[in-house]
This record gives C-alpha cells, sequence and structure tokens, in this order.
C-alpha cells in the first residue's frame, strides 16, 4: 500500500480520512516503535506495587510516600518520559518517510533520527507546556500556597488563564510536525505552528479535536475489552494487571501512529493553505503593479 499527500487543501473530514490513509498505509513500520514505551511503561506500573509492598513495616500510606519520593522512582519516572520521547519523535520520522515515499528509512535510523532531535523536544515541551498551562499553574499554585479565599476577581483570573491557554494551544500544536518536518529548531519549529494557524484556530482546534475523540474511541474500547478479559479470567492479581496491560499495548500500536498522522496531515494541510494564500497574495500584487 503506497501513500499520496494532497495536492490541493481538504475540508476537514478530508484532513481526517487523509490522516486515515496515512495511519493505515505506515501502520506495519510503526507499530513496533509504538508499543515498546507501552512495554517500559507496563513493566514499571507493574513494578510499582510491588515495591511499596516491600516497605512492608509502614502503611500502605506511608510506604507509597516512600516509594515516590525515592530517587530511584524519580529517575526512573524520568528515563521513561524520555523514552516516549523518542519514541513518539521515532514514529513521527517513519510516518514522514512513508509521507516522502522513502522505502529505505530503517527503524533505528528512524530512532537515532529522533534521538538527535532528543534536546529541541524536550525544550518545545517544555515551552509549549509553559505557553498553554504556565499561568494556569501558577495561579493555582499560589492558591493553594496561600489558602486564598476565592472570590470574583479569583474566578475570573482562572477563566481568563484557561481560555488563554486554550487559545495557544490551537495556535502551537503543529510544532511537533514542523520540528521533524522542517528539522527545526524548537523555538522556530513553534513559530512555524503559530505562522501556519494564523486565523486558522478554530480549524485547527476542530480537526484536532475529532481527532482526539477517534483516539479516546479506540483507547476505550481496549480498556473496556481488557478490562472485561481481566475480570472473567480466573489468575491472580498480578495475571489481571498484565491482561490489562497487554490491551494497553494494543491501545499505544495504535494511538502513536494515529497521533503523528494526524499532526502530519494537519501540517501538511495548513502550509498548503498558507503556502496558497502567499501565491495568491503576490500574484495580486503583481496584477495590481501591472
Amino acid at each position: 500500500m503506497t501513500y499520496a499527500p494532497p495536492s490541493s487543501p481538504q475540508s476537514i473530514g478530508g484532513v481526517v480520512d487523509d490522516a486515515l490513509r496515512l495511519f493505515r498505509t505506515s501502520f506495519g513500520r510503526c507499530w513496533l516503535l509504538a508499543i515498546i514505551p507501552g512495554l517500559i511503561l507496563a513493566v514499571y506500573e507493574m513494578a510499582f506495587p510491588v515495591a511499596v509492598q516491600l516497605h512492608s513495616v509502614l502503611s500502605y500510606s506511608a510506604a507509597l510516600r516512600a516509594v515516590m519520593g525515592s530517587p530511584r522512582v524519580v529517575a526512573l519516572d524520568l528515563v521513561s518520559l524520555l523514552l516516549t520521547l523518542v519514541f513518539q519523535g521515532a514514529v513521527l520520522v517513519r510516518e514522514i518517510a512513508v509521507v516522502r515515499g522513502d522505502e529505505s528509512f530503517t527503524l533505528v535510523r528512524a530512532l537515532a533520527t529522533s534521538v538527535r532531535r532528543l534536546p529541541g523536544m524536550i525544550l518545545g515541551t517544555v515551552l509549549f507546556l509553559l505557553a498553554v498551562a504556565g499561568g494556569l499553574a501558577l495561579l493555582i499554585l499560589l492558591v493553594a500556597a496561600h489558602g486564598l479565599a476565592v472570590s470574583l476577581p479569583d474566578v475570573i483570573g482562572f477563566l481568563a488563564l484557561l481560555v488563554l491557554g486554550f487559545w495557544l494551544w490551537g495556535r502551537l500544536q503543529l510544532w511537533t510536525a514542523a520540528l521533524f518536518v522542517e528539522n527545526a529548531r524548537a523555538t522556530a519549529a513553534l513559530g512555524s505552528s503559530w505562522r501556519l494557524t494564523k486565523d486558522r484556530w478554530w480549524r485547527a482546534a476542530t480537526i484536532f479535536t475529532v481527532a482526539v475523540i477517534i483516539v479516546l474511541v479506540f483507547t476505550v474500547v481496549f480498556s473496556f475489552v481488557g478490562g472485561l478479559v481481566a475480570a472473567l479470567s480466573h489468575t491472580s492479581l498480578m495475571g489481571r494487571a498484565a491482561v490489562l496491560q497487554l490491551f494497553t499495548l494494543g491501545s499505544h500500536a495504535i494511538a502513536y501512529p494515529l497521533d503523528a498522522a494526524i499532526w502530519l496531515a494537519m501540517y501538511h494541510d495548513f502550509k498548503l493553505r498558507r503556502e496558497g494564500g502567499d501565491l495568491a497574495a503576490r500574484a495580486g500584487a503583481l496584477g495590481s503593479a501591472a
């Protein structure tokens, strides 16, 4: 199965359909990359209760605090997050190769490319989160620290920051695709997303919302079926947890490539619209000059 990106801007439904075509075409190249971070997370989640039980002399809540505050657990959390970013990036790299028709782009090469882009992914993620939720998080921390009574100005400020964060989310959501497609720095990728979504915030938000709903449907179905199978299985608690994690891996195998396909389909469509608009503006300027 081959994939050819659209040569002209699509409707919202057309962009979603394009993303699904890219997902189907690239799935065979991406599913392994998608389940590896899920497998790492599954092992981590299954080992966590065991670590808590090792603190048997403590109450469960005290043991939980002791484990969560352990430097080793904090380090493992950080490593897990970095690995997730690496494999997400590798999935995106392999799908970009599919879009470009590059059959020679191997799994190892995709991982190596993602590792090279990791500093940009980390910086971009931090800047994105600060832009979208930084003010809101600061307000919540201040209220929690000082125990301020909730007043009308507090509520208004909270809602204003919420709306601002949602608006920035719509403007900056294409930065990950831009980071890899354009081989850009994190700040340049955020700037590219800002430029591409100018005057098209509602379109970006609508497409991404539809995409999130599609991904959530898959996730809920896998979780429900996994929970049902685990409940009906006559195994130990660890056995049922293993069954749930297997279905979670299936969810990862779909969600990661689908997310990447949506980002790339949106990026391509918005790029066509922005460049087409620029061409039309230049043609109009030339006509006026003539």
